[in-house]
């Protein structure tokens, strides 16, 4: 029976097939090592990371090198967490870097509210009482509108950028930005608005002085020897601070110094 099985195998040959085809694709590389760098709001999509970037996948012993210059691109330009920055130009060289592919690394980041600063309010400001109403120029470094407000309204009150005098006395002025959805709210600045009476009180009478006043001294003005002195505005915006120069053309002599 063995010898039948022998010869009935015999009788057969194989034919191993030929023409066949298939395809080697590339081996696809990812890259690592690269962090998504967070950036304070600046109106662009431009994004930076930070590490070494560095290739995984390429079989030993193949030369497969990364090259290129990388651009990374934030989705948005709002502020928010987590926001996606795509990644474009890596490229592979070596002696292998035909074999294989690479994928661009997909990064996250955080855009952050920018911060600003107001200026163009001086620190104090003084004005005589019944002065007509004057406008404030402040302005914030994010172009946002600039708001006031008066911490004494029996002083001076303000509408919209408006300083309208009511009385005599001293109050604080502040400007404030509150910020929006891509600048925080900015440090407050303050001015301190003294509002002068226009009636003066004599206090000591001079001869012969007529020029400036003193370092230390409140101011001078010219008037009757005894008395109330009542200064015009023009004049009287001249009655305040030191070594400032005098024109009284609405006084006479003698020089007196008031405050």
């Amino acid at each position: 029976r063995r010898q039948r099985q022998m010869c009935i195998r015999d009788r057969y040959t194989i034919l191993q097939p030929a023409g066949l085809t298939g395809n080697i694709t590339a081996k696809n590389l990812t890259i690592t090592g690269l962090t998504g760098n967070n950036k304070p709001y600046d109106g662009n999509t431009t994004a930076t990371v930070s590490g070494s970037p560095a290739l995984v996948g390429v079989i030993s012993p193949d030369d497969v090198t990364l090259g290129g210059t990388p651009v990374y691109t934030f989705a948005s330009t709002a502020p928010g967490t987590g926001i996606a920055i795509t990644t474009t130009g890596f490229t592979l060289g070596g002696a292998q870097a035909g074999n294989y592919t690479v994928t661009q690394p997909s990064l996250t980041a955080n855009i952050t509210q920018a911060t600003q600063t107001i200026t163009g309010l001086a620190a104090a400001e003084t004005r005589l009482a019944g002065a007509v109403a004057y406008s404030l120029a402040a302005t914030s470094s994010s172009s946002l509108t600039v708001a006031y407000s008066s911490s004494d309204e029996n002083v001076a009150t303000i509408s919209g950028s408006t300083v309208t005098v009511v009385g005599a006395g001293t109050t604080t002025i502040t400007a404030t930005q509150t910020g929006d959805t891509n600048y925080a709210a900015a440090p407050p600045v303050t001015q301190t608005l003294t509002i002068l009476p226009t009636t003066w009180t004599l206090i000591e009478n001079f001869t012969g002085l007529n020029t400036a006043p003193l370092a230390g001294q409140n101011g001078w003005a010219t008037g009757t020897t005894s008395g109330n002195v009542t200064a015009d505005p023009a004049d009287g915006a001249n009655l305040v601070g030191t070594l400032q120069a005098v024109s009284y053309t609405h006084l006479t002599l003698p020089t007196k110094r008031i405050v």
